[in-house]
């Protein structure tokens, strides 16, 4: 039977200043916290979260999502600061990972693939296949991420079932140029247009 659990999610979100180095010619601080904003409203907003946390060292994103912040204390290593951020929740907490580059996300869809999730978890994967953007495992003593490169592969083999559910606006995260306009082609969150508008104005 698919889960009803309700879930805590983890939404890690690294320095803005370090990330998305892809995104030339765009304000890219700007829009990394408008899409984080974008995603953790959309998963605030899902029936299937018990609760929403964003990994991170900044403060006032946490503060302007109405979220709670747990610390990035993974020295720069994504899968570490997950596991530690792990350790502060509850011990029979069902655990997701969800990442924050996903500013076209609809929380209908993230309901859909955290409701469908069996066994010792699933994965869902990025829009080019080989990433991940969603990793849910029901029982916390089995979380055990492994995101970087190949990272879909990387989690199939390490036992998570992919999802095979019909979750565009999960899969597609932004990394370039080409990724955005496709996330605006599917419908951009409000955060991410005022932050476009902005800049399209200047």
């Amino acid at each position: 039977m698919p889960s009803a659990k309700r879930w805590d999610v983890l939404v890690p979100v690294k320095p803005l200043d370090r990330a998305k180095s892809r995104l030339l010619g765009l304000p890219r601080e700007t829009l990394m916290r408008a899409f984080a904003l974008d995603t953790l409203a959309a998963c605030s907003a899902s029936s299937a979260v018990h609760a929403t946390y964003v990994v991170t060292h900044d403060e006032d994103l946490a503060a302007i999502a109405g979220c709670e912040r747990l610390p990035d204390l993974g020295e720069g290593d994504l899968n570490r600061a997950l596991l530690r951020a792990r350790e502060q929740l509850p011990h029979d907490a069902s655990i997701a990972c969800l990442l924050g580059d996903l500013p076209c996300l609809r929380e209908r869809e993230l309901t859909a693939a955290l409701e469908a999730v069996e066994g010792p978890g699933a994965v869902v994967a990025d829009a080019a296949g080989t990433g991940s953007t969603l990793l849910a495992v029901p029982a916390a003593a089995g979380f055990t991420p492994r995101f970087g490169a190949d990272s879909f592969a990387a989690h199939v083999e390490a036992g998570y079932a992919p999802s095979t559910l019909e979750v565009r606006s999960l899969r597609r995260d932004v990394d370039t140029a080409d990724d955005l306009r496709e996330a605006i082609a599917l419908g951009v969150g409000p955060r991410t247009a005022e932050a476009l508008r902005t800049h399209e104005g200047r």
